[in-house]
């Protein structure tokens, strides 16, 4: 909510009524220039951050999950993956936000409707296992027998990995939505709640619950990424996970677009329209290397990243609280 509010606030206008946002212009306009330095951290930080390390190497998972083939075969595929993801994700970034908020507008939809309906098959399919599923959630959510030690430690992962599903707090909410059209900086954070609602509140819950009535576990080491939900609607339905595929390529397609978009307007309050093109083909190049990395060196380099454009987000957010509180009782006072 604080992100959308700052963004629409704090945006900074061009002559033609362009407009340019995101933390680093909050922070100019709002903090003023002793705390450009943090301005110029969360740039640098969004500009490699975004760079889609965890989209591009999952989608190369999912796609060799499903496609039989010998040991040795995986780096090809994975590698035509990426060149693959390289050509489509040029097709669209290069037509500007444009071209992309109309691709994503139809992909993302068709995504989480397909993806409901598959999960929702398969809660139908097997519903005595329902009630089970959603009590291990919070008994072993608050199982205190490793120790407390381990409960925390269980909660770091969780808000890690929800800081790559739905970027709350991490900066990137503040340049979409600085684009909006809207001119109300309190409509626009009411607007920006949707998003962790969506994603974390209710696509992550459907995932979680499909998986503990039909996923297998006994035989996972390490981070699995996509194989585990594979095989578990690939178990509870007919061809489930090529539906998943599916729905996996629309979500990282979608993910790969947007985050073109906002390492470009990182790259540009830095370096300037004209060369943030460069950021562009890199970002581009880069999704045939992101592609065949390992699965831990790819979580391990987003977490990094992600933690350096959280930090002046969240910084940033906390010296503005004030500012928003009163925009907040402003909008929702009598007279308005």
């Amino acid at each position: 909510y604080h992100e959308g509010v700052l963004a629409i606030a704090y945006r900074h206008t061009h002559d033609d009524r362009s407009t340019r946002g995101g933390t680093m212009y909050i922070i100019d306009n709002a903090l003023g220039p002793r705390w450009h330095w943090l301005a110029v951290t969360f740039a640098v930080a969004g500009m490699f951050g975004t760079l889609c390390i965890m989209n591009a190497n999952q989608l190369a998972e999912a796609t060799v999950s499903i496609i039989p083939h010998t040991p040795g075969d995986e780096p090809f595929m994975r590698l035509l993956v990426g060149m693959t993801l390289a050509f489509i994700t040029a097709l669209v970034v290069l037509g500007g936000i444009r071209r992309i908020a109309r691709v994503a507008s139809v992909m993302v939809p068709f995504m989480v409707g397909v993806y409901f309906i598959a999960v929702l098959y398969i809660l139908i399919d097997r519903y005595d296992q329902v009630p089970a599923a959603l009590q291990s959630v919070f008994t072993e959510a608050f199982n205190l027998r490793a120790g407390f030690g381990a409960l925390i430690g269980t909660a770091l992962i969780g808000a890690r990995r929800a800081a790559l599903v739905n970027d709350a707090g991490v900066g990137t909410a503040t340049i979409m939505h600085s684009e909006s059209r809207g001119t109300s900086p309190v409509r626009e954070g009411l607007i920006a709640m949707l998003g962790p609602g969506i994603d974390s509140g209710f696509v992550c819950t459907l995932t979680a619950i499909a998986l503990l009535v039909a996923g297998d576990f006994t035989n996972v080491d390490g981070v699995k990424g996509l194989e585990v939900a594979m095989h578990a609607f690939g178990n509870a339905i007919p061809g489930g996970q090529y539906i998943l595929m599916l729905i996996v390529a629309c979500f990282g397609l979608s993910s790969l677009f947007s985050y073109s978009f906002y390492g470009n307007r990182c790259a540009t309050y830095l370096f300037g329209e004209r060369r943030a093109r460069i950021h562009t083909w890199g970002f581009i190049l880069t999704l045939i290397l992101f592609a065949v990395v390992p699965l831990q060196a790819a979580v391990g380099l987003c977490d990094l990243l992600y933690a350096f454009m959280a930090i002046p987000t969240m910084i940033t957010v906390l010296l503005l609280s004030r500012k928003v509180r009163a925009l907040t009782r402003a909008h929702f006072s009598p007279k308005n």
